[in-house]
């Protein structure tokens, strides 16, 4: 039982740590994006957090709902039953935590719809300085980072 709530803390680090990490890089580059089409506004940081706060939003609310419905388990697997004793010492196991397909697919929708965002604004003011904005920088770490994930869900 406590290796089923370390799963739940897995699952909910993860997927809204990244959430935050890309909402942030967007709400960063959103504002430089603001700020250098110089008009007469003030920007204020409340105006470039809203997306930031509905997506983060929006995650909770998936999270929530999967750890109420369906919450990651942890599954062991006997992967050598060659001995011939069936003592618990000479088992090997393999464990993983296993989560529901449908929420873990919602939350990777959702985790690179929000990482294309970013690199969508971090490509939309790649003309900007460099010591206003590190867009290019940015953009290899995101993409990377996009990358990663997708190779790393299943």
């Amino acid at each position: 039982q406590l290796l089923d709530v370390s799963c739940v803390s897995q699952t909910w680090l993860q997927y809204s740590g990244d959430v935050i990490l890309y909402m942030a890089l967007f709400s960063k580059l959103w504002r430089v994006h603001k700020v250098t089409q110089f008009r007469r506004q003030q920007i204020s940081v409340e105006n470039v957090m809203i997306p930031f706060m509905v997506m983060l939003l929006g995650a909770v609310a998936v999270l929530i709902a999967w750890t109420i419905q369906a919450p990651p388990t942890f599954e062991s697997l006997v992967f050598d039953s060659s001995s011939s004793e069936n003592s618990s010492q000479n088992r090997k196991t393999f464990g993983m935590c296993y989560r529901h397909p449908i929420y873990n697919s919602i939350m990777t929708i959702l985790i690179v719809f929000s990482g294309l965002v970013a690199l969508w604004m971090s490509y939309k003011i790649k003309n900007v300085q460099e010591d206003i904005s590190d867009s290019r920088c940015v953009q290899f770490t995101l993409l990377a980072h996009l990358v990663t994930n997708l190779l790393a869900t299943k």
